[in-house]
């Protein structure tokens, strides 16, 4: 006796290769996006030295800052995951909807397609986290943050 698994083991198969090649590209996907996000942050931190430098001016401590870009980090990633969880959503109610037909190498007439509410919030949740965590490298390596007015220049051994 064999179960319908076990008679069809290629399409099992072919369905695990297409489920691991599908996986390898979202997180393609998700490591531009961390990079995209850690370039926003440099830009911004870059941009906004002058302001960073007033705030510590008037006593703002640097971790209350860093606070802030992190901030920034997470509203970029929480805005990045709804409309990727949206626009996701939507195609897979588009594909219920209109029955996708299959080419008849397969045993199957048209595509399945279930959407698994626990697999889209374990997305958007890791979205948000890794986007916060895209922005610590740049508060870290970036947000060396200098008073306004300080500037030293060496040339030699003579600082000046």
């Amino acid at each position: 006796i064999y179960t319908w698994a076990e008679s069809n083991r290629k399409l099992f198969a072919a369905l695990m290769l297409e489920r691991m090649a599908m996986m390898v590209l979202l997180v393609l996907i998700v490591a531009i996006a961390c990079i995209s996000i850690v370039s926003v942050i440099f830009m911004f931190i870059f941009t906004r030295r002058k302001d960073v430098a007033i705030l510590l001016s008037i006593g703002a401590r640097r971790s209350e800052i860093s606070l802030i870009f992190m901030k920034i980090g997470a509203y970029i990633g929480l805005i990045g995951t709804a409309l990727g969880i949206a626009a996701g959503i939507g195609v897979c109610v588009y594909l219920r909807g209109h029955n996708l037909p299959l080419p008849s190498s397969y045993y199957l007439d048209h595509l399945p397609v279930v959407i698994s509410w626990p697999f889209f919030t374990l997305v958007a949740l890791c979205g948000i986290a890794l986007s916060v965590l895209a922005s610590v490298y740049p508060i870290r390596s970036g947000g060396r943050f200098e008073t306004a007015g300080t500037f030293e220049v060496r040339i030699g051994c003579c600082t000046f």
